[in-house]
């Protein structure tokens, strides 16, 4: 379960350090967000691959928030930025991040309760 939850966050920060310049185009604080993103993603790996549970809780919370802000900025729009476009909803990094995110919070959430039963 650790090998996936690795795999998972690191791609999820991969994406946003991917697509980070572009963003830094629409908003400044927009593309900081994105690094935020790809930084947290990394600590949460480096935390994964030491066996640390609190890993799983901060990946669980990184990927939830933005799997939201995803929505958010898709819908209502986000600060200093109209809701983009429904084209943009589908964009494909857009979707393998989502599909990433919510992975992430599954696992985290499968192993929380395998944990439990233990």
């Amino acid at each position: 379960m650790r090998t996936t939850g690795l795999v998972l966050i690191l791609v999820m920060g991969g994406i946003h350090a991917y697509e980070a310049p572009e963003y830094f185009e629409f908003a400044t604080y927009l593309g900081a967000l994105f690094v935020a993103n790809a930084v947290g993603a990394v600590v949460v790996a480096v935390g994964l691959a030491r066996d640390r549970i609190e890993a799983w809780s901060l990946g669980a919370l990184i990927a939830a928030v933005t799997f939201a802000a995803y929505v958010v900025s898709r819908t209502a729009g986000l600060p200093g930025l109209p809701a983009e476009e429904r084209s943009e909803f589908l964009e494909p990094l857009g979707i393998a991040s989502l599909v990433v995110e919510a992975a992430f919070v599954a696992s985290w959430a499968v192993r929380a309760l395998r944990s439990r039963k233990q």
